[in-house]
């Protein structure tokens, strides 16, 4: 309404009509901490935008170093807070906070941080819980449970045994060598899975791209627009969804009874099986065209699908898009 000014715009009147000197400090901080752990212990870091690197040794003990060093510039009146960690250890579980510098200012408050970073070394029995906002994370031989959250930062897991539950929005994701059960939900940031062994993997995606490189197990991927890739597989059950990516699968071989489906809309899908893998396939299309490169299979064409089946015929194949091409081979 005209005539009346708000009380924000006010400060915003006089903050730029009253000219402030520009405070500038620097902040560099090292914090260092040692907890004494047993069988059952828990490590939950709150890390924020700090990079996180844990690395397993055999003390029983786990170890965190913090640097954080930064420049902070306030133009206008007001205040500034300082960089400080919180360490606390109650029963089994070992908590670490860190508590990244902020404050009240009518003007600007500008913080660059050129070191942030969480160094841990810990047993690698040691279950994890981590969140974080913009901080990498890099975790390398692992032996336990662990739950990451992430926003934007990107996550390195190598050479891990357990079962990770991993959510994260803009960061990549990627492991190699991963045993036991793993469950990713992503949204812009890119999943790259190489040599997993899993009872149970499942991935779900906004906007990213999934490959799976040299897999075995159970494999769920459900994605919106990204495409999924799945290269030397030795699987009996697979599910891969999508909306407008597509869908390309390389079956190694069959683990039980094959049973695999695919379903996209507008993406294309292409399945390539190893010599000898029999089984039944079932193609359901609108516009598409279907190609099926299967030396010896019985191939059946009718409105909107295509059946038949190669070999035993054990497993089962279904097939599912609207105006993609599929395509169906031997390797």
């Amino acid at each position: 309404m005209k005539g009346i000014l708000t009380l924000s715009g006010f400060f915003l009147l006089v903050a730029s009509s009253v000219p402030a000197p520009a405070a500038s400090r620097s902040i560099d901080k090292h914090f260092h901490q040692r907890f004494a752990v047993a069988a059952g212990a828990r490590l939950a870091l709150d890390h924020g935008d700090g990079d996180v690197e844990i690395v397993p040794w055999t003390e029983n003990a786990i170890e965190v170093d913090v640097v954080y060093k930064a420049e902070i510039t306030r133009l206008g009146p007001g205040h500034d807070t300082d960089f400080s960690v919180t360490f606390d250890q109650k029963g089994d579980t070992v908590r670490v906070e860190g508590h990244e510098p902020g404050g009240v200012v009518i003007g600007m408050l500008r913080i660059h941080a050129t070191q942030y970073r969480y160094r841990i070394q810990a047993p690698p029995w040691v279950a994890l819980s981590l969140d974080g906002d913009d901080g990498d994370v890099a975790l390398h031989g692992w032996r336990a449970g662990m739950s990451l959250t992430l926003d934007d930062g990107a996550l390195e897991l190598e050479d891990v045994r357990g079962q990770a539950t991993i959510r994260t929005e803009d960061g990549d994701v990627r492991i190699s060598r991963f045993t036991g059960r793993l469950s990713i939900e992503a949204d812009d940031g890119d999943v790259t899975i190489r040599q997993a062994e899993c009872p149970s993997l499942r991935v779900e995606v906004e906007d990213s791209q999934v490959l799976i490189d040299q897999g075995r197990g159970r494999f769920t991927v459900e994605s919106d627009d990204g495409d999924v890739d799945l290269r030397r597989i030795r699987a009996g059950r697979i599910e891969v969804t999508t909306a407008d990516g597509d869908v390309r699968l390389e079956l190694a071989a069959a683990d039980g009874v094959l049973d695999v489906e695919a379903e996209t809309d507008d993406g294309d899908i292409d399945v390539t099986l190893a010599a000898g893998i029999g089984l039944r396939f079932n193609v359901r299309m609108d516009d598409g065209r279907v190609d099926v490169d299967l030396p010896g299979a019985e191939v059946d064409r009718r409105d909107h699908r295509v059946v038949g089946r190669v070999g035993d015929a054990a497993g089962d194949l279904r097939i599912t898009t609207a105006d993609g091409d599929v395509t169906i081979r031997e390797q």
